[in-house]
């Protein structure tokens, strides 16, 4: 037996007077004073954590589960303890592998009002986040569709000799029913195709079309005979849609007045049913009547020669109105642009300030590649294509 035992027991019984040694009592913290109570008691009232309200919660959650324990059961019902020990007892028979559970998959029994205590509980992200499943096995499989549809486009292109450059490019058409179908054409139209005889577009039909269809401005190169005329006038024509009363929406230049009323009469042929006005300029002082300022302005669609159209241009003021034209189409020219007196260069800058537009778009097509027509189409025509069939 030790000191401290031993004293313990010669004391017991012995009892301290506080109130006569109340000063020695509070010396040695046997009587605490009254600060210090009062101290004790404003700290105990601060819950900086919330330790108290989070045991208070613990508290009533015990309590309920206390509560429910003690339901009477209905009939047949079986306790939650022996079902638990019944799939305990199930899962032991199984085998080993499917008995042990991931850390992953384990379900997490969490407290009402605890989740925003800094703990976040996968299983209740995952029950809030609806989180996609991965798409890459579908990337993939896209990608490889996009390059072998391309690879039969490039294909397609090899075979029939159509050489293009530029970006964003449409894709070719291969009959006129798909590009019926593709792009809405007219049905008028379609039909006026089919009467003329043409049952497959040639290779510069097959490019141009959906090229112009889309809006974008084109640098076309063909031999003579290829189909180059129905190769913008399909495009106008869809373009323009129905007649109306604003004036002169396209224009087609040509060199030569044979080479323009061959033209005028495949736009007439391809237009007929639909009731658009296609003029050409036969003599300049009467053109100035017809297409002036004064005039009604119903027309559609002007085919002539460029200098014809200077002429009227020139006039003081102009005899023709270009402002609301949305297509200009020069044909063969690599003609237009050979040295010369009879150079083109000047006159075609005069007609395109005349296009004022803000929507007018250009075609050119010619039938040989021409390397000033090359330089001149890129340093003038935006977001240019350029289309060649056979050998450049």
């Amino acid at each position: 037996m030790d000191a401290h035992e031993l004293f313990r027991k010669l004391g017991a019984g012995a009892k301290f007077d506080v109130r006569r040694f109340r000063r020695d009592a509070e010396r040695f913290g046997v009587l605490r004073t009254k600060e210090a109570t009062e101290t004790s008691e404003i700290l105990g009232s601060l819950d900086f954590f919330g330790k108290k309200r989070k045991e208070n919660e613990l508290h009533e959650a015990q309590t309920k589960t206390l509560e429910l324990s003690n339901l009477p059961l209905e009939e047949g019902a079986v306790p939650q303890k022996t079902q638990a020990a019944k799939k305990r007892k199930g899962d032991g028979q199984s085998t080993k592998g499917r008995g042990k559970k991931k850390k992953g998959q384990e379900t997490v029994a969490v407290i009402p009002g605890t989740e925003n205590d800094g703990i976040l509980w996968m299983s209740t992200l995952e029950a809030k986040l609806d989180i996609p499943k991965s798409k890459g096995k579908k990337e993939p499989k896209t990608k490889k569709l996009k390059q072998v549809r391309q690879e039969k486009i490039n294909h397609f292109r090899n075979k029939h000799k159509i050489y293009i450059q530029g970006t964003d490019l449409p894709d070719p058409i291969a009959s006129f029913e798909e590009l019926g179908r593709e792009y809405k054409i007219h049905s008028k139209i379609m039909q006026n195709i089919e009467a003329a005889g043409f049952q497959i577009p040639t290779p510069i039909q097959m490019q141009a079309i959906p090229i112009m269809l889309h809006g974008r401005e084109l640098l076309a190169c063909a031999p003579t005979g290829s189909g180059k005329t129905l190769a913008f006038s399909i495009p106008i024509l869809t373009h323009l849609k129905q007649p109306m009363n604003k004036g002169f929406r396209a224009l087609v230049l040509s060199p030569t007045r044979e080479l323009a009323s061959q033209t005028h009469r495949e736009l007439l042929k391809l237009s007929e049913g639909i009731g658009f006005r296609i003029h050409l300029i036969h003599k300049a002082a009467e053109t100035a009547k017809k297409f002036g300022p004064k005039s009604s302005q119903k027309f559609d669609i002007l085919v002539t020669t460029p200098n014809r159209l200077i002429y009227l241009l020139k006039q003081d003021p102009p005899a023709i109105d270009l402002t609301r034209v949305e297509w200009l189409v020069v044909d063969e020219s690599d003609k237009l642009f050979e040295d010369g007196k009879t150079g083109f260069r000047d006159q075609l800058a005069t007609i395109f300030l005349a296009c004022s537009s803000h929507v007018v778009k250009r075609a050119m097509f010619s039938a040989t590649f021409a390397h000033d027509v090359e330089q001149w189409c890129k340093l003038n025509l935006d977001n240019i294509i350029s289309v060649s069939i056979g050998a450049r």
